[in-house]
């Protein structure tokens, strides 16, 4: 069954038998996808591939992933941009404690978030891809898909972070 982090929506699913039944229909909003180079991975909406940046490893610039990645990086690298009634909810293999939200650099928009990695689609990607964007280097730092268990997957040449 479906986890939702919401937790007005969960008690509120638990007071009634309606609500509950529309809280298990809803798809949820991450789930896991399977690639032979980087194994079980994180998908958005529509089984797309989110990324996490990696600003702290060999060759970063150091600032915070939302700060980095600004106009010219956000054409390639749109952020998960979700609003505040969003219920994320989740499949039971990822952890609903490490689904999240967390505010753009100027606070404007709410970004997904998983183990408090702020999350990325690569705009040359869809659903029916694989993670094309894994492994690459651009913008001030390293694009990685996310393991279910919260952590970035860094295969091939993705060095491991400062931080």
């Amino acid at each position: 069954m479906p986890r939702a982090i919401k937790a007005g929506l969960v008690a509120a699913a638990f007071a009634t038998a309606a609500p509950f039944a529309a809280l298990q229909a809803q798809e949820p909003f991450f789930s896991v996808a399977t690639d032979d180079e980087v194994g079980r991975y994180i998908v958005g909406p529509g089984g797309r591939p989110v990324y996490m940046f990696d600003t702290g490893a060999r060759g970063g610039d150091y600032l915070p992933p939302l700060e980095s990645c600004l106009a010219r990086c956000r054409e390639a690298w749109p952020p998960v941009f979700v609003d505040a009634e969003t219920n994320l909810v989740v499949p039971d293999d990822l952890d609903s404690q490490l689904t999240g939200m967390v505010p753009e650099s100027e606070g404007e928009r709410l970004v997904a978030s998983y183990n408090g990695y702020p999350l990325f689609y690569y705009a040359r990607e869809d659903e029916s891809e694989g993670p094309s964007g894994h492994g690459i280097h651009t913008h001030g730092g390293w694009w990685i898909t996310i393991a279910p268990d919260g952590e970035p997957i860094r295969t091939g040449t993705i060095p491991q972070s400062n931080d």
